[in-house]
């Protein structure tokens, strides 16, 4: 719960922004999930010790909504991509399609690796609500979003009551009032304010503060004390939304 809110003072926590967004190029990294249509998800990587070898890409797809594992397939990543040139020649790049049983949930996410090393990007994909299961070919608004993983936080859940928020009650941190599915309150030393984050499936806005959240720490803003005390205690896994 939120208790007692700090002082609205926007912290610049670029320090954490610049570790979770570094370049794809970078040495330690061992490609890039590039995009997906929500039927096929393409990127590239390479093994630098054996630069003119096709490796092989392990993909999983999972329900946005609670985590479950839908799918996993492998593909190769042997086609020429002229942006690639520098890693090995630029036979690096693949495009996979994915199997109908990852299109049976309205949202997922989809990740990568290659030898055990995951690959840079994590992309979200949501049908649009006037879709259903019966459409062979995904609505013309549908869109991919790439996902940055920021690990596993503690999350709880508030409200505008005055055992949660005193005599702030929606009124946030930045001014704005909280809003259900929306509105989350975090340690702006670790996440600033503004920031997007997706928490199963659902997009968030770092928009409040309070002495109770600390670290990595999420409260979620709810519209009533049943839901939020309903709610308890968990560990999350939480995702970038850039």
């Amino acid at each position: 719960m939120k208790n007692r809110k700090r002082p609205a003072a926007l912290v610049a926590a670029l320090l954490m922004i610049l570790i979770w967004t570094t370049p794809a190029g970078a040495s330690q990294s061992a490609g890039f999930l590039d995009s997906t249509d929500g039927h096929s998800v393409c990127g590239w990587a390479w093994d630098p010790a054996a630069p003119d070898r096709a490796v092989e890409v392990q993909i999983s797809v999972k329900d946005a909504r609670d985590g479950s594992l839908l799918l996993t397939q492998t593909c190769l990543a042997g086609q020429y991509r002229e942006d690639l040139q520098q890693f090995g020649g630029g036979c690096h790049g693949f495009s996979a399609n994915l199997e109908p049983a990852a299109l049976n949930c309205e949202a997922c996410v989809i990740e990568a690796s290659c030898q055990g090393v995951p690959l840079t990007g994590t992309l979200y994909w949501q049908r649009e609500p006037e879709a259903t299961a019966m459409q062979a070919e995904p609505a013309a608004s549908e869109a991919s979003l790439q996902l940055i993983p920021l690990g596993v936080f503690r999350t709880t859940a508030y409200c505008s009551c005055r055992s949660c928020s005193g005599s702030w009650g929606r009124l946030t941190s930045t001014g704005v009032q909280a809003v259900s599915n929306h509105t989350a309150a975090v340690d702006p030393r670790v996440i600033p304010f503004g920031t997007r984050l997706m928490i199963d499936g659902v997009i968030y806005t770092a928009e409040d503060e309070g002495s109770g959240v600390n670290g990595r720490h999420i409260d979620l803003y709810c519209d009533t004390h049943a839901e939020a005390a309903a709610y308890g205690l968990q560990n999350r896994e939480v995702y970038l939304v850039p």
